[in-house]
């Protein structure tokens, strides 16, 4: 191995040897004006080594040549024996991580590329390597971070020796420099929650970021520290073990296309092992279903037995946009790997690495603007019969999240609503305060919250009129009954008890539009409703006559 030092006489000598000169144009300065800069008053390292690599940065080309080269690494480790030529070495510092391409081109003899991240300990270090046989181009497509420095080699293939074109092409993982971007290249990282549960030793049960079983040999570019969960363990003691890994909460409001990407890598999965993502705003769930290729809100397995047998430590890519209908202002993303629970077959493991979430930014932030509120049911102006109830519906909008929905009624606050659908008396709901009115003029008001504290609001009013009838309701001790015929079924209702006399008899909807009015009469107190076709949903039946009115809410199921 040759010394990387040359006594600086022996570097200014060969200033003046033309035929000597070893021209590296990048950026308009050759390699031996960089090796000058550099240069120490007793001596200078040689140009392309570890001592003094060349650098390269994105967007560079650069116009090489081995003829002049050192062979100072002789091994790369075991899938480069055959690399033992001449080299030269080029630093990589990223600003940003991003998906990074080299291409080795214009070559006249057969040159190899060769990515590692220690130059004192490359055959420890090497991340990844292209080699084609040939002068065809070597091209090297990886995700790399900005908080490591990387050493890229152009070699010698058996002592090969010519020129070449190299460029360094870059697009950043996040556009915008937001959003998550993690290589896990310096261990556990501190925002993200990893948990293990299961049975059995803890030397398997826990997550690595210290060795490099998920990312050995050429199809595992980028990193070699994995997130990875391993379970090499196939007794009874080590069965039903699940891991996840929990990403901070990223806020993403200004911008669009988001997408979640990462590499992945497991070994072979028993018959009962599983894996999950799960992305949610703390409202909303969805989970990616390989069957369906597309997002779901139904627990749904990723990748199962069946569709997960990669050859183990092989790289695969995740790259998706995000399902539709989150808050992206809240986002979290859950890798979930459960090694089934089959006793004498455990699974073999999971690993990723190079995750992103992230998008493009808009162009111009929107603007923050006030929600937008109003009432869906009742209508403004709305007369109501004396002991009516007052379901109440409200739809609220805004350029963000809505964070709450608050109802008053006369002044007198009512209650909160904080979650779509915005209604207050509805099926199951208390509010008794909405039921069961006297006459009188009611006023209404709602104040939508969006999450950035802005307010807007909606005002009806409601009049409650007195029929001087008298009122049976849903809260009156009364025997009249009304049932739907066997089976749910839509077109009849059976009412029982009803006093003898003839009633006009409607049936509204939540929203106040008359469905149905007919005119029945009945002397035996039960009576037979037919009904026309009507949607399934919630529905209130009315019954008036000069004695009394009687409403009940009735639910159609086709």
């Amino acid at each position: 191995m040759k010394s990387n030092f040359k006594p600086i006489s022996r570097l200014l000598l060969s200033l003046s040897i033309f035929s000597c000169l070893h021209l590296h144009a990048k950026n308009e300065k050759t390699i031996l004006e960089a090796a000058i800069d550099n240069a120490t008053f007793a001596q200078a390292a040689t140009p392309g080594t570890c001592d003094l690599p060349f650098e390269i940065s994105c967007g560079d080309t650069i116009n090489g040549d081995l003829a002049g080269a050192e062979n100072n690494i002789t091994n790369y480790g075991r899938f480069f024996e055959t690399l033992d030529g001449v080299e030269e070495i080029y630093k990589i510092q990223l600003t940003e991580a991003s998906d990074v391409t080299f291409v080795l081109s214009n070559l006249t003899a057969d040159l190899e590329l060769v990515l590692f991240s220690s130059c004192s300990t490359p055959e420890g270090s090497v991340l990844t390597g292209r080699f084609t046989i040939g002068l065809s181009d070597e091209v090297l497509d990886l995700k790399l971070d900005a908080e490591n420095t990387y050493y890229l080699a152009v070699e010698g293939h058996d002592n090969e020796i010519g020129s070449y074109t190299l460029s360094m092409d870059c697009t950043p993982l996040c556009a915008s420099s937001s959003g998550i971007v993690e290589t896990f290249e310096n261990g556990v990282p501190s925002d993200w929650t990893f948990n293990v549960s299961g049975t059995g030793s803890p030397d398997f049960r826990r997550w690595r970021f210290d060795e490099t079983t998920f990312a050995v040999g050429v199809n595992n570019p980028g990193s070699g520290n994995w997130a990875s969960f391993e379970d090499f363990s196939f007794t009874q003691n080590e069965i039903n073990n699940i891991a996840t890994a929990i990403t901070p909460t990223v806020d993403l409001s200004n911008h669009e296309n988001v997408r979640l990407a990462f590499d992945f890598a497991f070994g072979l999965f028993n018959t009962a092992a599983f894996t999950r993502i799960i992305i949610s705003d703390s409202v909303r769930t969805f989970y990616y279903s390989r069957d369906l290729q597309n997002w779901t809100t139904t627990p749904t397995n990723w990748l199962q037995f069946g569709n997960s047998q990669f050859i183990n430590d092989t790289d695969n890519t995740f790259d998706q946009p995000i399902p539709d209908g989150l808050d992206i202002s809240n986002l979290t993303v859950t890798l979930l790997y459960n090694d089934g629970n089959l006793i004498n077959d455990s699974g073999l493991g999971f690993g990723f690495d190079n995750f992103s979430l992230c998008g493009d930014a808009t162009s111009t932030p929107p603007t923050n603007t006030n929600p937008v509120v109003s009432f869906t049911t009742p209508i403004d102006g709305a007369s109501l019969s004396n002991g009516s109830d007052l379901p109440i519906v409200v739809n609220a909008t805004d350029n963000g999240s809505i964070s709450n929905v608050r109802l008053f009624l006369n002044g007198t606050f009512v209650r909160q609503e904080n979650f779509f659908p915005y209604e207050w008396a509805a099926p199951n709901q208390q509010d008794n305060v909405l039921r069961n009115l006297i006459p009188g003029n009611y006023t209404l008001r709602v104040v939508a919250t969006d999450n950035e504290g802005n307010t807007s609001e909606d005002t009806i009013n409601v009049t409650v009129t007195n029929t001087g009838s008298k009122i049976l309701n849903l809260n009156s001790e009364q025997s009249i009954t009304i049932t739907t015929s066997p089976d749910l079924v839509s077109d009849q209702l059976f009412i029982e008890n009803l006093p003898t006399g003839t009633y006009n008899a409607s049936i509204f909807s939540l929203e106040g539009s008359k469905m149905v009015s007919k005119s029945i009469a009945t002397e035996s107190g039960n009576y037979q409703f037919d009904l026309p076709f009507l949607s399934t949903g919630i529905y209130i039946l009315r019954l008036d006559n000069s004695e009394f009115s009687f409403s009940k809410k009735i639910v159609v199921r086709n």
